[in-house]
Parts: structure tokens; sequence; C-alpha cells
């Protein structure tokens, strides 16, 4: 018997790699992965072909509320810009309602699925109370009576109101106020203005000007216009020249001043040299 020496004391020779090819389980495993990715891949796209067919198109878009300022032309460029894919079941309503609630006169809108194609537009308008021009600022937007400002276009007339960046909300709710006191004695609001120092001043629409000043706890705004409006009746009786300016923020009572009559200008006659 021959013995070898050459590979005594060293590690034995590490086993022939196999194959994958000789993994059964591997194998398997691999091909059920492929069948359900095959499955997938033919779900999809036979999904989307029946989506594809023309019974699945958006077929109309139905408005179901009678607009007054939101126009047609307005209406359909919001279907284009947001019904891109023309996919009934693919259409993203959110986006089709935030379309519709970036048009100018837009305060609110919802949109649904009607079944087979249709889709339902519910819109709300703003509802325009006054004009809002804000302190140092020439612009003048619409308010509505939420006291949001949305920048739309109209011819309405309505009451202007201004004041500080933010305030809008409380001077609306002052003019509601100071409307109710002023009707009492005929008397209506055209302006309604809010200084950066919180004085408020009133314009009517007889062209009068209401100085209130600032709020006051010794003298609160109601109470000097509910003052002002029992004695007016006394002042247009007792006085026929029209008021310009009617100042409230005494605690004693309001002055008066009179408008100026208009000076015609004096011809003066001159010689020629």
């Amino acid at each position: 018997m021959v013995t070898d020496y050459r590979h005594y004391g060293r590690p034995a020779p590490a086993p022939a790699p196999v194959s994958f090819w000789h993994r059964p389980r591997r194998m398997n495993l691999v091909a059920n992965l492929l069948y359900v990715f095959t499955g997938m891949l033919t779900g999809y796209v036979g999904m989307m072909w029946l989506l594809s067919q023309p019974y699945f198109t958006v077929q109309e878009v139905v408005v179901h509320r009678k607009l007054e300022h939101v126009t047609r032309e307005q209406i359909e460029s919001a279907v284009r810009a947001s019904v891109r894919q023309r996919n009934f079941l693919l259409t993203d309503v959110d986006a089709v309602r935030m379309a519709f609630e970036r048009l100018p006169w837009v305060s609110q809108a919802s949109v649904r699925r009607r079944w087979p194609g249709v889709l339902d537009v519910e819109l709300h308008e703003h509802r325009p109370v006054a004009y809002w021009t804000q302190l140092g600022s020439d612009d003048t937007q619409i308010m509505d009576d939420r006291g949001i400002l949305f920048p739309g276009a109209s011819n309405e007339a309505l009451p202007m109101l201004s004041g500080p960046a933010g305030a809008q909300a409380d001077v609306w709710q002052r003019y509601a106020r100071f409307s109710t006191l002023l009707a009492a004695a005929g008397l209506r609001i055209r302006r309604l203005s809010l200084s950066a120092r919180h004085a408020w001043q009133v314009e009517l629409d007889n062209g009068m000007m209401l100085v209130l000043g600032r709020e006051q706890d010794k003298l609160s705004l109601d109470a000097r216009l509910s003052r002002f409006v029992q004695a007016w009746p006394q002042v247009v009786s007792r006085f026929t020249i029209p008021v310009a300016t009617a100042d409230l923020r005494y605690l004693g009572g309001f002055a008066l001043t009179p408008q100026v009559a208009p000076v015609s200008p004096k011809t003066v006659k001159g010689t020629r040299s």
C-alpha cells in the first residue's frame, strides 16, 4: 500500500459549488414570483384596457346651483384644467374641486361621481357685502359676509370699508351695528373707516361725516351714536344749513360744522396798457 503524505496536515478541499439548476426550492420560489408578477401585469393591462373603453369616460359635468357671477367660460376652463384623463374612475375629484375653488367668485365647491359618467358639481359663491381698502394701499377688494376678501369684480353699490390689515372682520361687525343704530334716524352709511390709532369715522350717504373717535369706557361708540340719533330730528328741524361734520367725541354732546357754500369767483376788471 502506497501512502501519499503530500496532503498530510492540510485541510480537505472545499466541495464543488452547487449550481442554481440543481436547487429545486430556489427554482420553485423564482417561478412562483414570475407567475405572480405575470398575473399582476396581465391584470393591470386588462384593467387599463377596460378603463379606456368609452363606457368609462367622463361624459358630462353638471353644475347644480344657479350662479350669478361665475361664467360658463370659467367653468369650462376649470374642467379642462382638472379633468385631463377623461376617465370617469381615474378622475381626481379633489383636483377638480380645487380647480373650481380657485375661481375668483367661488367660496366653496363639492364634486362627486354619478354613474355611469357624470361629475356632479355644486358651487357656492361669495356673498359680497362691502368693498375693502387696506390702509396704505390703493387696491380695493371685495369682502363677503364672513369677512373673507376675494379678488372679484363687481359694480354693485356696496359700502366702502377701510382699516389696518386684518381688521376687515371687526370693521364689518361695527358697520352692521352702526347701520342698525343710524337706521332709526333714516341715515345710511356710505363709508366706515378705522384709523391706525383705532379711531372710527363714518361717512353717510348724504355726505355728512361723523367723527366717533376711539372706544372709551366713559362713553362707548354705541352710546355716542345713540345720543346723536336721538337728537338728530331736533337738529334737522332747527337748522336749515346742511351739516358737513358732526364730532361725537364730546362727553356732554356733539359739535356740528355746517357746509360752506361755494363762493363764486369775482370778475376783476383791468385796463390794458
